[in-house]
């Protein structure tokens, strides 16, 4: 079975579902705790803790595996010809949870993560402006419809769009971007 294939199988489905609810619950956890902070705290400093504390969550599960310089191949298998998206991936993640930080101190935390959490209606319309992928008509009825509930969910709270929707929907905006190159770096990059 080839690489691809395997990617797709059910349990791998699974595995990536829990992985992303993972993500956007601990988002929303990390959210309540910027709220805490005195408005005044830096994004950069909230950020640089989030991604740190990731990083010692993930060691155990890097290290337990073979790590890919043990492998044959040894610093042959880190190498990538794809440097620019991977960049691009790392730093529109990176801005996407700074404009976040940012968000939360100017609109409610719910407000802040919804427009974040919204990243995936952002995805047809950024296929099709940067990648010139069609994107199928049900596609973009679903997308209209998730739109007009985020707009419906938010227009309560926000009378006007003020700095604080503006940065959470380019948060969203963001992760889309992060969302799109993992995407076209799944493609041709081996699976983690």
């Amino acid at each position: 079975m080839d690489q691809q294939s395997s990617l797709l199988q059910p349990q791998n489905a699974v595995r990536g579902t829990c992985f992303a609810l993972a993500t956007f619950l601990s988002t929303a956890l990390i959210g309540v705790v910027v709220k805490w902070l005195p408005a005044d705290t830096p994004s950069t400093t909230i950020g640089f803790f989030q991604f740190f504390v990731a990083l010692l969550l993930t060691c155990p599960w890097v290290f337990k595996r073979a790590p890919a310089l043990a492998q044959p191949g040894g610093l042959q298998n880190l190498k990538t010809r794809r440097l620019a998206l991977h960049l691009l991936r790392s730093i529109s993640g990176l801005f996407a949870h700074l404009f976040f930080y940012v968000a939360i101190v100017y609109v409610p935390l719910v407000d802040a993560n919804l427009l974040l959490s919204a990243a995936p209606l952002w995805v047809p319309l950024l296929l099709l402006v940067f990648l010139r992928q069609t994107v199928a008509r049900a596609l973009w009825i679903s997308t209209l419809v998730g739109l007009i509930g985020v707009g419906l969910i938010l227009h309560p709270h926000l009378q006007t769009l003020n700095r604080g929707a503006i940065y959470g929907l380019v948060s969203g905006i963001l992760l889309a971007i992060a969302i799109i190159t993992v995407r076209v770096l799944a493609s041709t990059e081996p699976p983690a």
